[in-house]
């Protein structure tokens, strides 16, 4: 069950709320892990995660937990636990369970932020396990990592835990990275570094071997999608991913929207979303995500690589280009050829000239979001069947449209 990534630490009761003032408010910890209030007037309690000799040295062991089996949470209060913690391990996943189904929040914690408390927000309303009264809770803090050992020894500090109805956000629709030292609420997630090099842009470092890197807004600006149907993705795409897809989270888990971009390319590109017909696009969202990676459903790249977004856009009605009635060709321009038509995957075209960019329209005149395989071809497999048509630029300054058949 796909679930939003945000969480905050608080001890529950049916107060929903929870300080550790003087005491670890009922909370227990086992297996190499200890919880306790360090000295009188503490308003915080220190997790500790003692070394497991039975796994590699600095790791503790794999099912260390913090738990209560009688946290009493009152669930009515809303669907977020927030925790504000002070993380001074390496652990960057909280997993919670509720009544023993585990959820986890991947790349949620900031590592060793050492002098300062944070607060974090976690999505647990669109479990089914969240309902009525919960007295059975565990929490885990562990790395990032499929193999071995997954939780890294070391102390957390949590200063309170509270269930709250929604993150606290400011809407904000335009994101332009005008300042190289404001990500706007962005992270990168699965090994992504995002940098800042210049203002207007900032650059995504895809690393290799990674299927899935994504670039979240980490709840700190909201859209409010009934009103904002459509967005828009400026960007400069220098890896060989072709996919780029908008997530969100939503009570039925998360919904994907995908879209396909040129690779390898040195040209400005705008992708284009159309949410209007995602049903659980509702609400205000503060933890939606763009997700990089490729059509093969495989890792290619063997350096990282550089993706630069100079702007993500929401508006409230369809800005992709639309192709005009003039731009048409009915009459066959003979000097230009398509093979095959009809086409299922990838269709060559033939030009007198050389070609400087092709564009795929549907038959409502809205641009596609196309692959160029190169100058000459063109990878449609992602359109649904029908009839579209291709508007073909040429070194010569002709502009042609052609028709095609997608089988």
């Amino acid at each position: 069950m796909a679930l939003a990534l945000f969480f905050s630490l608080n001890v529950f009761s049916q107060t929903s709320q929870w300080d550790f003032n003087d005491s670890t408010s009922g909370w227990s910890a086992v297996n190499f892990t200890s919880i306790a209030t360090a000295t009188p007037g503490d308003t915080f309690a220190t997790v500790t995660m003692s070394d497991d000799p039975n796994t590699a040295v600095g790791y503790t062991n794999n099912n260390s937990k913090v738990f209560s089996t009688t946290a009493d949470m009152d669930t009515s209060a809303g669907g977020y636990i927030a925790i504000t913690l002070q993380n001074n391990t390496e652990n960057t996943r909280i997993q919670v369970a509720l009544k023993s189904v585990f959820i986890n929040f991947n790349d949620l914690l900031q590592a060793s932020e050492s002098s300062s408390f944070e607060t974090y927000y976690l999505y647990v309303g669109g479990n089914a396990q969240w309902t009525g009264i919960v007295n059975d809770v565990q929490f885990r803090f562990k790395e990032v990592a499929t193999t071995g050992p997954t939780s890294l020894a070391g102390t957390v500090l949590i200063d309170k835990i509270e269930i709250v109805a929604s993150v606290p956000t400011i809407e904000r629709t335009d994101y332009t990275f005008d300042s190289t030292t404001d990500a706007e609420g962005f992270i990168g997630q699965n090994d992504v570094v995002l940098s800042q090099p210049i203002a207007g842009e900032i650059n995504l470092l895809i690393p290799t071997a990674q299927l899935f890197p994504k670039f979240t807004q980490n709840n700190t600006y909201h859209v409010d999608a009934g009103t904002y149907k459509y967005a828009k993705v400026t960007l400069v795409n220098q890896t060989v991913k072709d996919k780029l897809t908008f997530v969100f989270p939503s009570e039925a888990g998360n919904k994907f929207e995908p879209s396909v971009m040129t690779a390898n390319s040195t040209a400005e590109q705008t992708i284009y979303f159309d949410l209007s017909a995602q049903t659980n696009w509702t609400g205000l969202q503060s933890a939606w995500f763009l997700q990089i990676n490729e059509e093969s459903g495989t890792s290619s790249n063997t350096v990282a690589e550089t993706l630069i977004i100079k702007q993500i856009e929401f508006t409230t009605t369809n800005t992709n280009p639309s192709l005009g009635v003039n731009d048409v060709d009915y009459k066959d321009d003979t000097s230009i050829s398509l093979f095959p038509n009809p086409v299922k995957d990838v269709f060559k075209v033939s030009a007198p000239s050389t070609i400087k960019k092709m564009e795929v329209y549907n038959v409502l005149g809205q641009q596609q979001n196309i692959q160029s395989k190169n100058v000459n071809s063109v990878d449609v497999s992602t359109l649904s069947k029908g009839v579209y048509f291709i508007k073909i630029y040429q070194d010569n300054d002709t502009v042609s449209t052609k028709r095609f058949i997608k089988e």
